[in-house]
């Protein structure tokens, strides 16, 4: 999964502010230049962390009304999001100031116990690093874990190939800008069900019925819609509202986004099958471009993740000094 077009945008304004880590573990003042060439070593962790989540009515003509597509969008992100588990695949394009950024994902997720286990690859523009990075991400019992690759865990003091953060002290990362939007309740990796939320904020009389269509061998029905960003806050669950409040109301002082639009696909059984979410806005004078697409299988309990050990692993925030 990746990060949310909103949460990127915003991290895309901050990441630049970083301070790279030296491998004695001590931040650093640096030159702009530098900045731009250290940050991203965490960043891309974290970036990629981010990674791991309905009145009826028709028309005179029979066809159902905008109301009632509305309500079908509403029930499919409460069933949906309700499973105790599924697969998810996803491909993400993103261009930010000309650069391009490919990622693919595949993963099991287990919502209510938040609990969660995938792959990532990512390519990486010229600017940092052009190579093509293997990551793996675990999620267990209010733990994420990281694995990266050998290239990149040789930089981190002490090479071990995991980092790991409690999510219960997520709110220390407000101390470093930038990597609060990404690793808090608004990441997709700590909320695997984010996307299938944002329905619930479709704008209204935004939502068309496109037509049938065969999403891995399930028959659904194709919709699209605007996901209207002033109402994100009310579309999530009240324990992520701040958090999502808060990074509305930075966009909305760094861009002028309004809108995104959303395709989804949702079969007889009100479970979405795939989702598409676009965002294209200058966000703090960057150009910033980005296309989601997932793919949901095998709804249903899914295995427990491997949890790497102690031995394996480096805290983030002792990392960080936190």
């Amino acid at each position: 999964m990746g990060v949310s077009p909103l949460a990127h945008a915003h991290a895309c304004s901050t990441v630049g502010t970083m301070q790279p880590i030296r491998r004695g573990g001590t931040p650093h003042h640096a030159s702009a230049r530098r900045k731009a060439r250290g940050g991203p070593l965490m960043a891309l962790a974290l970036v990629c962390s981010g990674a791991l989540i309905a009145g009826c009515g028709g028309s005179s003509h029979g066809s159902p009304s905008a109301q009632t597509k509305g309500v079908s969008l509403v029930r499919a992100a409460d069933v949906s999001s309700g499973a105790v588990g599924y697969r998810m695949n996803m491909k993400m394009d993103e261009s930010v100031a000309g650069q391009n950024v490919k990622l693919t994902a595949d993963g099991s997720f287990s919502p209510s116990s938040k609990a969660a286990s995938m792959t990532m690859t990512m390519q990486l523009p010229s600017s940092l690093m052009s190579q093509t990075l293997q990551m793996q991400f675990v999620m267990d019992a209010g733990t994420v874990y990281v694995k990266l690759p050998a290239s990149l865990a040789g930089r981190i003091p002490g090479a071990k190939p995991w980092l790991s953060m409690n999510l219960a002290q997520i709110g220390k990362l407000s101390k470093v800008p930038g990597l609060g939007s990404m690793m808090g309740s608004s990441s997709p990796l700590t909320n695997s069900g984010q996307y299938l939320d944002f329905l619930k904020a479709a704008a209204a009389g935004s939502v068309t019925d496109v037509g049938t269509q065969t999403i891995g061998g399930v028959q659904t029905t194709h919709y699209q819609a605007k996901i209207d960003v002033a109402k994100l806050p009310g579309a999530v669950p009240s324990a992520d509202r701040a958090a999502v409040q808060k990074l509305v109301t930075t966009l909305e002082q760094h861009s002028t986004i309004a809108d995104m639009p959303v395709d989804v696909w949702i079969d007889q059984g009100n479970l979405v099958r795939r989702l598409q979410l676009t965002f294209s806005q200058n966000v703090a004078g960057k150009s910033v471009a980005v296309k989601i697409v997932e793919n949901f299988t095998d709804y249903g309990a899914q295995p427990a993740p491997t949890v790497p050990s102690a031995g394996q692993t480096t805290d983030l925030l002792s990392l960080l000094h936190l």
